[in-house]
Order: C-alpha cells, then sequence, then structure tokens
C-alpha cells in the first residue's frame, strides 16, 4: 500500500472553511487590537459641585412654592365647592316646602328662575377667578 494514496487532496469545502477560519482569525485579532488601544473608562462620575448644589435646591424651593399655590387653589375650589352644595341644598328645601305648603307650580318656577341666574352669575364669577389664576402662574412661574 502506498502512502500517497491514502493522502487525498483536500476538498472544495475543507479549503472554504479553513479561509472562513483564517478571515474569522483576523477579524478577531483586529478587535483586539482595537479594544486594547481603546482608552479605558473613567471609573466614576465626577461628584457634585456646590454650585450644582445651591442650583438644585434652587429649584427645590420654586417647586415647594408652586406646590403650596396648587395646593391654596384646590382648599379654595374645595370650600366653594361646600358652599354651592350648600346653596343647592337651601333651595331644594325651599322648593319642598313650596310643594308642601301647596304654594303651586308658579312658585317653584320663580325659585328655579332665581337658582339659575344665580348659578350664571357664579359661573361668571368663577371664570373670572380661574382666568386670573391663571394669569398669576404665567406671569409669576
Amino acid at each position: 500500500m502506498n502512502l500517497s494514496s491514502r493522502t487525498r487532496a483536500p476538498t472544495q469545502v475543507q479549503t472554504a472553511d479553513a479561509a472562513k477560519y483564517r478571515d474569522l482569525s483576523s477579524r478577531l485579532a483586529a478587535l483586539e487590537a482595537r479594544i486594547s488601544s481603546s482608552p479605558a473608562p473613567s471609573p466614576a462620575p465626577a461628584s457634585p459641585s456646590l454650585a450644582d448644589f445651591e442650583r438644585l435646591k434652587g429649584q427645590l424651593a420654586r417647586k415647594e412654592k408652586e406646590l403650596a399655590g396648587a395646593d391654596k387653589l384646590l382648599n379654595d375650589c374645595v370650600a366653594e365647592n361646600d358652599v354651592l352644595f350648600e346653596r343647592f341644598n337651601e333651595e331644594l328645601v325651599k322648593m319642598s316646602n313650596g310643594f308642601k305648603l301647596g304654594k303651586g307650580e308658579a312658585e317653584v318656577l320663580e325659585m328655579l328662575r332665581q337658582v339659575r341666574e344665580e348659578q350664571g352669575r357664579l359661573k361668571r364669577e368663577n371664570m373670572y377667578v380661574s382666568g386670573a389664576a391663571f394669569f398669576m402662574r404665567l406671569v409669576w412661574g
């Protein structure tokens, strides 16, 4: 048996695999070189300075002032809502008393007209107050 007959010539698939292996090896070596030449990342960001602290402290004070203003507006709205409910309940009591006493439909319609006028006046006043509050927020920031 001849040794030369036992060794075969490389096939096309083996040659292509060897070329891919060489290509991947060269790409890996280039990547390793690029990584080793890049600068090391900084260990930690710089600590905040006193100026940053003062700036954030000022922002916090402004936000607390805005929150206090919004809280006051909320309390005003809740108080206004309570007053409106109170007035509404008073009017309901007047109407029910009118029906009980037999004053009739004319009296109830007159009360309803007065309630509607009062409601319109309160809505206009509320729109004025809301507009003024909005304008003050725009001006004072």
